[in-house]
């Protein structure tokens, strides 16, 4: 077998972008595909449990990520920078999350 060509080595390197596309295709023809076909609840369930975990364990990573990321980003600033800095982050992290709450609970409660 020979040296492996640009293509293979981008491949290789990219793995889980290419599943990730793969999967959101085949979601989507077999998504289409399926409409038409009247399934039961039960598999229509059994069917959107893989994607609802994946759903709801991403939304339990984003908020761990976003407060590490903010730590790390105030514990880089120098010293005198940092007391004023990570306040600020901080309060500006908590008021966005807060009109964020407030704009999700209004839009499901109207």
């Amino acid at each position: 077998m020979g040296k492996p060509n640009a293509f293979t080595k981008w491949i290789k390197t990219n793995l889980l972008l290419v599943f990730t596309f793969i999967g959101v295709i085949l979601g989507a023809v077999l998504g289409v595909s399926l409409r038409p076909v009247n399934l039961s609840k039960k598999s229509i369930l059994l069917l959107s449990y893989p994607g609802e975990l994946f759903m709801r364990l991403l939304g339990l990573m984003i908020l761990p990520l976003i407060i590490a990321s903010l730590i790390t980003g105030a514990a880089s600033l120098n010293a005198k920078l940092n007391g004023k800095m990570a306040l600020r982050t901080i309060v500006y992290f908590l008021s966005t999350s807060l009109v964020s709450s407030l704009i999700g609970l209004i839009l499901v409660l109207a």
